[in-house]
């Protein structure tokens, strides 16, 4: 064989290899990613486990040698829509949050229309908006890293890094544990500048209705003083049948009165 003719069939076949690498090596990654998106689908239902649901959500914020309480009552609807009605104390009865899709508003009672806000803003302590109304990942983040790991013995979880795709995400960059039989322990949640923002603790489940129910989170802000605001789960009911007009925007105002 000519040595031009030997040179290029050697450089083709390298080519050829290393095309092949590249393809085997994406499918692997590919792979990997169905299964982390099957993961973190599984661990979803331990947040919202049906279709449609209504709960109350406690929230309690530790302020030095004392503390604040706030009451909300949560429906949630097609994994898409939520409706937060805020309940105690007294005085913020009557305000709404609507999260439809992306789209997230407030409502104010006795109010002309709603604002449009973000889910990263803060609700009240160490929670933001986003943190009642929207509780799964799989459709707001991409994977960008996952790992099954084992921490001792007896104790494994599944480790990923998450990197927000759509609009409506609240955070930037998650770091989700989960452990081996699909619930979330812990998240370390990021800000767009990569400052680590908050940890939350999902601390507690129950058992409701046959299925294990995540029922208190434990939030650490770390850029205000590390405060901590706890957020636990009552009167969890999965028979509610929720009228669609609850989703509906312009109807806030009748529902302030209503709710």
């Amino acid at each position: 064989m000519p040595k031009n003719l030997k040179t290029l069939f050697l450089f083709n076949s390298v080519l050829v290899i290393f095309a092949s690498f590249l393809i085997s090596s994406s499918a692997y990654a590919n792979g990997d990613n169905k299964i982390g998106y099957s993961i973190l689908r599984k661990a979803e239902e331990t947040r919202a486990p049906w279709n449609q649901m209504s709960l109350i959500a406690n929230l309690i914020t530790q302020k030095n040698d004392s503390q604040s309480f706030e009451s909300y009552q949560v429906f949630f609807k097609e994994e898409v829509k939520t409706l937060v009605s805020f309940v105690e104390p007294k005085f913020e009865k009557g305000n709404l949050l609507l999260m439809v899709r992306d789209n997230l508003w407030f409502y104010v009672k006795a109010t002309s229309r709603p604002i449009r806000i973000t889910p990263i803003q803060r609700l009240s302590g160490s929670v933001s908006y986003g943190d009642i109304t929207r509780l799964g990942w799989s459709k707001d983040y991409d994977i960008e890293k996952f790992q099954k790991k084992k921490l001792s013995k007896d104790i494994t979880q599944y480790e990923f890094s998450l990197k927000a795709r759509s609009k409506g995400a609240t955070y930037q960059r998650i770091n989700l544990y989960i452990d081996t039989d699909y619930r979330p322990k812990k998240a370390e949640v990021f800000l767009l500048s990569g400052k680590h923002y908050k940890t939350l603790t999902f601390s507690k489940y129950s058992q409701v209705s046959g299925k294990e129910i995540n029922t208190e989170i434990i939030f650490i802000d770390h850029l205000n003083n590390n405060k901590v605001s706890t957020m636990n789960f009552e009167k969890i009911n999965s028979e509610v049948k929720i009228p669609s007009r609850y989703f509906i925007k312009t109807a806030l105002p009748d529902l302030s009165n209503a709710l």
